[in-house]
């Protein structure tokens, strides 16, 4: 008895959505390895939302105590921790969209494009991480709410009040 094998077949976008979810991960790992290649970036990276809080954190307390209309009164962390998580994520993706600037000059964009890979493969791999990267600012903000006197609404959990 014979089997014939049954031809894949795909559609114009591309191929399955098992192959997208697979060169998704490969993306994904290239970036995270390059990313991990250097780990003083990393390092950095971790540091940055604490620094931030730590330099412009005392001028907010300054202008939120003062009675300035615009701003609530009362601890200026409140408004200023999720202000600075919006900007680290436009920014995280502003630089996903300057590194694939760059490996298109560089001529990795082309190397990639040589087997059959989804484009937008190649793209949501980098969104992933730098979707990882504002999550780890998010621990490191929500790790370091007690000594910046940040307090979350509600009752316990992670960004309960402490």
């Amino acid at each position: 008895m014979t089997t014939t094998a049954q031809p894949v077949t795909t559609t114009l976008t591309g191929a399955s959505p098992m192959s997208f979810a697979r060169d998704t991960l490969l993306v994904f790992q290239r970036q995270l390895r390059l990313s991990l290649r250097n780990p003083a970036w990393v390092i950095i990276g971790l540091v940055q939302p604490i620094l931030y809080l730590l330099f412009f954190g005392p001028l907010l307390t300054k202008i939120a105590g003062g009675g300035i209309p615009g701003f609530p009164d009362g601890n200026a962390y409140s408004f200023f921790v999720p202000g600075l998580l919006v900007q680290l994520g436009l920014f995280g993706a502003a630089f996903v969209g300057f590194s694939i600037i760059a490996d298109w000059r560089g001529g990795v964009i082309g190397r990639l494009r040589g087997p059959p890979v989804s484009r937008l493969a190649l793209l949501t791999g980098r969104l992933m991480r730098g979707v990882l990267a504002l999550l780890g600012h998010a621990i490191v903000l929500v790790a370091a709410r007690r000594a910046f006197g940040l307090r979350g609404p509600g009752g316990g959990g992670p960004v309960g009040p402490g």
